[in-house]
């Protein structure tokens, strides 16, 4: 895991919308962690340019994060493109909404009781174990199994392009700002 101060509280729920998330570690913990320009570097060798193709559970939002992080902290954007497995899965299953990566697992019978649901590494094998299990049930490989499902390839431009276009950092200064020495 890399842990970062968000340097912002955390909205664990949205009213109406979603179950409260429960963080895998203590809220305290992530402000005492150094805050994203430290990481940058790494994020950026991970994730750009590597010849891997990306997966991730409602990857839209984390590369909208991502983006919103790096105008924040006035760094040059990360281009990361990938693959959708919540939009993936709500197209596999024909359905109008799109699930949660535990209701997904449950759906499909992935045993992950030896995974901590909502700490990144666990969450990135949980999305590996899903697409994997997909892939088996059409009996193709995992670039044959995307290659039927362009329609889930997120491509960040247009969220880079949107997030440096905003005028406001839409809600990080509403907040309550913490320090890592807070």
């Amino acid at each position: 895991d890399i842990i970062i101060n968000p340097e912002s509280k955390f909205v664990l729920a949205q009213k109406g919308h979603r179950d409260k998330i429960e963080l895998d570690y203590p809220e305290e913990y992530f402000y005492k962690q150094d805050s994203f320009p430290a990481f940058y570097g790494k994020i950026k060798k991970l994730i750009s340019g590597c010849g891997y193709t990306v997966i991730g559970h409602s990857i839209q939002s984390d590369i909208y994060f991502l983006a919103f992080a790096c105008k924040r902290y006035h760094l040059q954007s990360i281009k990361v493109d990938g693959y959708d497995t919540q939009k993936i899965y709500k197209e596999y299953t024909k359905s109008s909404q799109v699930a949660s990566l535990e209701k997904i697992l449950t759906a499909l019978e992935i045993d992950c009781n030896f995974l901590t649901l909502h700490k990144s590494s666990d969450d990135a094998h949980a999305t590996f174990l899903v697409l994997k299990e997909l892939c088996q049930r059409d009996n193709k490989s995992m670039q044959e199994f995307l290659d039927n499902y362009n329609s889930c390839k997120v491509e960040s431009n247009n969220i880079i392009s949107n997030v440096n276009t905003q005028k406001k950092y839409v809600g990080l200064f509403k907040l309550k700002k913490v320090s890592k020495n807070s």
